[in-house]
């Protein structure tokens, strides 16, 4: 009788750990967006805004699980994939360009979308060698799809990060 209670206090206290290391893991995606709106809208430029600390952070990982395994108990803030994130960028870059009023960027649509294509593909890229993108990659991503910034002047931002 011991050991079943035993056992079920162990198995009590694992699945309290797996439910905070989920809660901690929704948190940090949470911050990130909140970090990436605010650069978005006014707050300090890419290259200032450079912090060692934020570097190591993902903003989705494809292997995170629900540690209860019941849909009903995951939280509605989810972390997204990178492509909703980068179209999430694009747009606000568009109407951060509107609020300012400036014109918008003539860029072609075919090279826009050959542009996020190979963005995307960068990612994934840079997921594959175990480098996961962070906030300021999205942006200088997104600047590079609508057209403010050339593929020269991505690289070098993103080699100076």
């Amino acid at each position: 009788m011991k050991e079943m209670i035993d056992e079920l206090a162990n198995e009590q206290e694992r699945c309290r750990e797996e439910e905070q290391a989920f809660a901690e893991a929704a948190e940090r995606a949470k911050r990130l967006q909140v970090w990436l709106d605010g650069v978005l809208s006014g707050g300090p430029s890419p290259a200032d805004a450079k912090n060692d600390r934020r570097q190591g952070h993902s903003i989705y990982d494809g292997s995170a699980k629900n540690p209860t395994g019941v849909p009903d108990d995951l939280p509605a803030e989810r972390p997204q994939p990178i492509e909703v994130s980068l179209l999430q960028c694009q747009r606000r870059i568009r109407e951060r360009r509107a609020l300012a009023g400036l014109p918008p960027l003539e860029i072609a649509k075919e090279e826009r979308q050959r542009r996020s294509a190979q963005m995307i593909e960068s990612i994934q890229a840079d997921r594959d060698a175990g480098r996961e993108p962070t906030p300021l990659h999205l942006i200088l991503a997104a600047r590079y799809i609508e057209g403010e910034m050339d593929f020269e002047q991505y690289s070098s931002a993103v080699r100076n990060l």
